[in-house]
């Protein structure tokens, strides 16, 4: 379940700009293990070996797309269930809908504040502390969440297990971000 690192955990950051890697280093590094890679293809020969905590993962790659390393991982054996968000510079609907069809638990538009994007990776890392016995629901894990410029409404997921209205995700009257 824990990363290594001195139990820290471990995130696997995939996107093909250098830049936007060195960003999410930058955001999450003090309060995460990372791990980066530039392709999907590096990040699919990561992950036959090693377990994340969670993917960041970019949608526009060259080779294989953002989308098709969704749904390797979905099918691969004792890595299916890792959370993912994806990181993206497209902000349209059918992409939206295509990563909640594909199990993403989040999103975030780039260019991200580094303190949104810690915020989401710690609402989805953090275990929820509504019950003593633990078993007291999902209350802040998984959910998607939109972004547009820089904001956020600041709400938990569902507590439906990530079952969202699409309708939900992008009609939240943020419109479209500024500069895209």
């Amino acid at each position: 379940m824990m990363g290594a690192g001195y139990g820290r955990k471990r995130i696997l950051a995939v996107d093909d700009a250098a830049f936007t890697l060195s960003r999410i280093t930058d955001a999450l590094g003090k309060h995460y293990e990372m791990v980066t890679v530039n392709s999907g293809t590096r990040a699919l020969k990561y992950l036959s070996k090693n377990k994340p905590d969670l993917i960041l993962l970019d949608i526009r790659m060259p080779v294989k797309d953002g989308f098709e390393i969704l749904r390797e991982i979905r099918n691969m054996e004792d890595r299916a269930d890792i959370p993912i968000i994806m990181l993206t510079a497209m902000e349209d609907r059918q992409s939206v809908m295509k990563g909640i069809e594909l199990g993403i638990c989040d999103y975030v538009l780039k260019p991200f504040a580094p303190d949104d994007l810690l915020e989401r990776v710690q609402r989805i890392l953090k275990p929820p502390k509504t019950s003593v016995s633990g078993y007291g629901g999902e209350s802040g894990q998984g959910g998607v969440h939109g972004q547009a410029g820089g904001e956020h409404s600041g709400e938990s997921g569902p507590a439906d297990g990530g079952k969202s209205d699409p309708a939900d995700v992008i009609g939240s009257g943020q419109g479209p971000a500024a500069g895209g």
